[in-house]
């Protein structure tokens, strides 16, 4: 089967796709740093994450050239920035080299000194304490959470946090594939589901609505992702993700103005 269906579906990529040299790979505890947007710019931007993070970088790299705003992406492969020890199933054992690259990825932002955190991270790692997996993990979440952010306080002005996307029960482009058959088109309701039955990481949604920082800016995207409680797997006749829980190129320039609106207002509010 070659439907125009067909080749969209074998055609969806990454969010991210092409900036595998801008990430730290899980074995690797060497700090990547890359600078884009407009690099000689007084203003800088740094986004901090995983691939959750990846996805952001060629979309936040365009609104920075656009805007006249540095880009510095500080992004680690299966590490989220939060302060805690993580058990990586790929490992099969604890994230060591996430907790070693975090140091020293803390390091480099507190020189940078930044006027914009952008974060965001996958919310469904298993924490641990003393090489131990703790199951009932909000109080961790909330704890690292908290940690990090206070020590932002004292060197970043904003930051700005980006809840993880919901998470699908099966990988998109396979399903779509396996829906769409010979048809022409990919109909809109095809693989979605309802919020109720996506993975939507309520650990780490608890944990930010605790928050008390004045200098972050929670930017929940969930009415976007899954308006009126479904979860569509496309819209505008684009597929939304590359897998069951990243987000596809095609999706990631359908939601970039929002992105664009929300920083051009932090931005603006900073002092000159």
């Amino acid at each position: 089967m070659n439907s125009p269906a067909q080749r969209k579906i074998e055609s969806v990529q990454f969010g991210g796709v092409n900036t595998g040299n801008c990430i730290s790979k899980i074995e690797e505890t060497e700090l990547i740093v890359c600078e884009k947007g407009d690099v000689k710019s007084e203003r800088t931007l740094v986004l901090f994450g995983d691939s959750k993070a990846q996805q952001w970088i060629p979309e936040l790299s365009d609104i920075a050239a656009t805007r006249g705003w540095k880009l510095l992406t500080v992004v680690k492969a299966g590490c989220p920035p939060v302060l805690m020890d993580v058990y990586l199933s790929f490992l099969g054992r604890e994230y060591k080299e996430c907790a070693s690259w975090k140091v020293e990825a803390l390091k480099h932002i507190e020189l940078e000194s930044p006027d914009v955190i952008v974060m965001t991270h996958f919310g469904g790692y298993a924490p641990m304490i003393n090489g131990n997996k703790v199951k009932g993990s909000y109080d961790v979440w909330q704890k690292g959470i908290n940690n990090l952010f206070e020590r932002f306080s004292t060197f970043a002005p904003t930051v700005l946090y980006l809840p993880d996307n919901p998470m699908f029960p099966v990988d998109i482009p396979t399903c779509l594939s396996r829906k769409v058959g010979g048809d022409i088109d990919i109909q809109p309701d095809a693989c979605g589901f309802s919020l109720s039955d996506m993975n939507s990481h309520h650990n780490v949604k608890k944990a930010i609505n605790n928050l008390l920082f004045d200098n972050v800016v929670v930017m929940d995207l969930i009415d976007n992702y899954c308006p009126n409680n479904f979860c569509p797997a496309v819209s505008n006749g684009e597929i939304r993700y590359s897998d069951h829980h990243h987000l596809s190129k095609q999706y990631m320039k359908e939601i970039s103005p929002i992105m664009d609106d929300k920083l051009v207002k932090i931005f603006s509010n900073l002092q000159q």
